[in-house]
């Protein structure tokens, strides 16, 4: 993870390359298809990268140096995707298989969003509902305890305590909270930390499976594309292997374009490797052996992300009673905090 990702600009990477593929497959050179997408976008922002590019185009630059020129940062992956569609005279094809890599993106990221609403809705609303209860309402029976010189029952003395104690410390809780954040960034901004990380992520139950699912969802579409834009195997490879952020699966793919350019064939390293899924290596089996490698990889991809997606859910779903049975604990101690001083108090009256 880099800092700069925080606070990078926005841009619309799937609206750009649908409609370059449109402007650029209707026949439109560069130069008249980036000043017909800068009347499109209605954005001041993107119309001013959209802009830079065209003024770079039109200096003469290559579109891959023009975006690298722009204001925004261009993932590398797009970047080196464009420049081989430049390079084999394919654009209009290679923006259209970028748009359907980030309509999958989006599709995932959407439906991921959705299933988590539910779950994190509930969580925040019990946490809500406890500090209010805590901070204004619970105080009321403690000044209505001391004008009887009663005593308030444990579980709401020890709500009321806890309340203090957050409200005491709040600065120093925010704080604290900020330094963790702050300390989890520069961890995963360092790039072996992050890799030791994501290794170990690969040996979680569950947690891990979901990881490597995505991993392989990612290398497919990878792999689609840059096939998809005349690339041979042993070069794509090599350039999934850049795009790819698990060290792992980064040596893996590496080591496997090098076997492959001395003759050993893709199925059978694809097989002896644990970190290759039986169903990726039947469908890169198929395309191998009916020479159209590209179409398989973008099956898979497609299937891995529906399986990603279904397994996300899956896990938020597993997730539901735990969250239940939490909510229930935490309204049952709300209430009967709230509810014993008021039977305590109907007797001393």
């Amino acid at each position: 993870m880099n800092l700069k990702n925080l606070f990078k600009q926005k841009f619309n990477l799937k609206l750009f390359s649908g409609q370059m593929y449109i402007l650029l497959d209707s026949g439109l050179d560069l130069r008249r298809a980036l000043l017909a997408l800068k009347k499109q976008f209605k954005n001041n922002k993107e119309k001013k990268i959209i802009n830079e590019i065209l003024k770079n185009v039109e200096a003469g630059s290559s579109l891959n140096i023009s975006l690298q020129s722009s204001s925004f940062n261009f993932p590398n992956f797009y970047l080196k995707i464009v420049k081989i569609g430049e390079k084999t005279a394919s654009l209009a094809e290679v923006f259209h298989n970028l748009e359907n890599y980030y309509i999958r993106q989006e599709k995932l990221k959407s439906e991921i969003k959705k299933s988590s609403f539910y779950p994190v809705t509930v969580l925040i609303t019990v946490f809500t509902a406890a500090v209010f209860l805590m901070t204004y309402i619970l105080p009321v029976f403690s000044d209505i305890f001391s004008e009887f010189e009663g005593e308030l029952p444990l579980l709401t003395e020890i709500m009321l305590k806890t309340a203090d104690l957050l409200e005491g410390n709040i600065l120093i809780i925010l704080l604290l909270i900020f330094l963790i954040i702050i300390l989890l960034i520069l961890l995963t901004a360092d790039k072996k930390t992050e890799d030791i990380l994501k290794i170990y992520l690969l040996k979680i139950p569950i947690i891990g499976e979901i990881y490597k699912i995505s991993i392989i969802a990612r290398l497919s579409s990878y792999m689609a594309v840059i096939l998809g834009s005349g690339i041979g195997l042993v070069e794509t490879l090599k350039m999934a292997a850049d795009m790819t952020d698990n060290k792992a699966y980064r040596e893996f793919l590496h080591k496997s374009s090098a076997e492959i350019s001395q003759g050993v064939s893709p199925v059978k390293i694809f097989a002896k490797s644990s970190l290759i899924p039986d169903i990726f290596y039947y469908f890169s089996a198929v395309g191998a052996e009916t020479g159209n490698l590209e179409y398989m990889m973008e099956k898979a991809g497609d299937y891995y992300y529906e399986l990603l997606s279904k397994k996300t859910e899956g896990l938020l779903q597993y997730l539901e009673p735990s969250l239940i049975f939490i909510t229930a604990v935490c309204v049952g101690l709300i209430s009967a905090a709230v509810i014993m001083p008021m039977f305590q108090l109907y007797l001393i009256i």
